[in-house]
């Protein structure tokens, strides 16, 4: 073990990075088979010029904010009739969509070809990450620390998912930024205080995400005391506030992205529970994309997070006493970089691709730990840390994107197998169930891209994993009621509706040629409700749907005053996830 540690702090600094880059494509490799999957689909659209909330350079534009501008798609779909019409999900990400409008041109529908491209992004992120903390460690030290990025399984999902391709975008221009910035304090080269400006300013119009690396400005302002190092960032960072809230960006009225300048205090009552479960990701690997996959594991993941929290802070305390006094002040840097640039992706929940820039901060910190438990034979948490962040991270890069090409086939194969006439663009479909919360939503617009004339309506009734009785109650009329939870209760179904705008009894949703009528509700959310259309449920343009057997399936309803149970069928999701 000893020769082991001394190869690492022999091994010149420029083949580190070169391997670095090596397994950072390796890791990855396996999204060029993936086909497109969910919002993918949706930056195809748009970019088509098809009609919706996104065209142009904002094709991060989910919701307006704008009842009038929103409201056709609730009316019409595929947002469901839950959907507040006032809800504003605004990302400022000019770069990134550029792109998007350059992988069209460039590759049409190769797949391949767009999943090649962000592949190349997962290793510009790695190299740029490596110049950073280039400028932060050395010998071993550097080794290590980029061997724990490298692996850092906060890019997978940037890597395997096209349209979260925007986050390594960001983050390499974020890195560069950072690396450039210490390059001028370090040096007083005066170009590279230009250049990092440039660069952060680059990395915001890609995605939010950018914002992590200011953290790490402010940390390393505050440790070497010297706040005019700041006035570059200020530069960027002050008028891209002041556009981004003259664009309206942001959030409003959505149950999962917290816009800390719209809705403050619930921003600071959710922030714990989400940075706790962040540190135990970044720590132990914590499986905190369970957060949205099974909601019941929370509390645990909180929980967890919180000793994790304690964990690591008891090491990080041991560690620092052992540092020289320079070493100190580069741990401190990288301690309070890391807990502020995970302050801005507490807006959502959490999950591993939200530590992606906090990340740089953590392999370093890691390398340090690591290093001290070396030194002091601590040899049993030592190799703990190394085979959770190198072999294991490694399987789970592998394990996760089979199961999101899966998803991509799964889901390809849904839409191969819709029972619905692709020249019949007159229809008005009712689909009552859609196997999971990801599914349904996409359906129209897989279909529109398929060649496939999409139907004048596509109403979503429910979306989630639960059963459902489904009422006869006259001859234009039905009724659906939740048996074991709620209309709109998951995480994925929050996005478009804050749980605490609360339903009531007797609420009505006026849709195009349809009316939905809360009937019953628990605690604000609709348990029960009755949808009038405007003729016949047997009329020859109307079509009702069930997700069963992998697929939106044809439904016929039963006579007046009839009912019948519409058991939970396992959607995309689920199936993809199950060995």
């Amino acid at each position: 073990m000893r020769r082991f540690a001394s190869a690492l702090a022999a091994l010149p600094p420029g083949r580190a990075i070169f391997a670095a880059a090596l397994l950072a494509f390796l890791l990855g490799a396996p999204s060029l088979f993936h086909g497109f999957l969910f919002d993918d689909h949706v930056h195809r659209y748009a970019v088509k010029g098809l009609p919706g909330p996104m065209s142009g350079l904002g094709l991060f534009n989910f919701a307006p904010g704008d009842p009038a501008a929103f409201k056709p798609y609730i009316e019409n779909g595929p947002f469901p009739w839950w959907a507040d019409p006032e809800v504003r999900l605004i990302f400022f990400r000019p770069l990134s969509s550029a792109l998007v409008y350059l992988d069209v041109a460039l590759f049409g529908e190769t797949a391949a070809l767009w999943h090649l491209h962000s592949l190349l992004w997962s290793v510009a992120f790695v190299l740029a990450g490596a110049l950073a903390l280039r400028r932060l460690t050395s010998g071993a030290l550097f080794t290590v620390a980029l061997l724990f990025f490298t692996f850092d399984e906060a890019r997978w999902m940037p890597t395997a998912w096209i349209a979260n391709r925007n986050a390594l975008i960001a983050g390499t221009f974020a890195c560069l930024s950072f690396a450039l910035h210490l390059r001028w304090r370090q040096e007083g080269t005066r170009w590279a205080a230009l250049a990092s400006a440039l660069c952060l300013a680059l990395g915001l119009c890609s995605a939010e995400a950018a914002l992590a690396i200011v953290g790490f400005f402010l940390a390393h302002a505050l440790v070497e005391r010297r706040p005019r190092s700041l006035i570059p960032v200020a530069c960027v960072l002050v008028p891209y506030v002041v556009l981004y809230k003259l664009l309206r960006a942001g959030a409003h009225g959505s149950g999962i992205y917290l816009d800390p300048l719209d809705a403050p205090l619930a921003f600071l009552a959710a922030a714990p529970g989400r940075f706790a479960a962040l540190v135990g990701n970044m720590s132990l690997d914590l499986p905190i994309d369970l957060w949205l996959a099974a909601p019941q594991a929370v509390p645990t993941l909180i929980g967890l997070g919180a000793l994790t929290v304690v964990g690591a802070g008891f090491l990080l305390f041991h560690t620092r006493a052992a540092l020289p006094a320079g070493e100190q002040r580069t741990l401190d840097t990288l301690l309070l970089g890391t807990a502020l640039g995970l302050v801005p992706t507490l807006a959502t929940f959490p999950a591993s691709r939200m530590v992606l820039i906090p990340g740089l901060g953590a392999a370093a910190l890691l390398a340090f730990v690591v290093r001290h438990l070396w030194r002091r034979q601590r040899t049993v948490v030592l190799w703990l840390l190394v085979a959770v962040h190198v072999p294991f991270a490694a399987l789970a890069w592998f394990a996760d994107q089979a199961v999101l090409g899966k998803m991509s086939a799964l889901s390809d194969a849904a839409q191969a197998n819709l029972e619905l006439e692709r020249d019949r663009p007159d229809l008005r479909v009712l689909a009552l169930t859609t196997g999971d919360s990801a599914t349904g939503l996409y359906t129209p617009i897989q279909r529109a891209l398929s060649g496939a004339a999409p139907p004048a309506r596509f109403w979503i009734l429910s979306n989630n994993t639960h059963h459902y009785r489904f009422t006869r109650v006259a001859d234009a009329a039905l009724e659906l009621e939740a048996l074991d939870g709620h209309f709109a209760d998951t995480v994925f179904e929050q996005v478009v509706r804050a749980p605490q705008k609360a339903f009531h009894v007797g609420d009505q949703v006026e849709l195009a040629g349809a009316q939905v009528r809360v009937l019953e509700v628990d605690d604000g959310a609709a348990r029960k409700i009755r949808v009038t259309l405007d003729r016949s449920l047997e009329a020859d343009d109307v079509r009702l749907l069930v997700w069963r057997d992998g697929a939106l399936r044809r439904f016929s309803p039963p006579p007046v005053g009839q009912r019948v149970e519409l058991p939970w069928a396992e959607g995309v999701m689920t199936s993809a996830a199950r060995p």
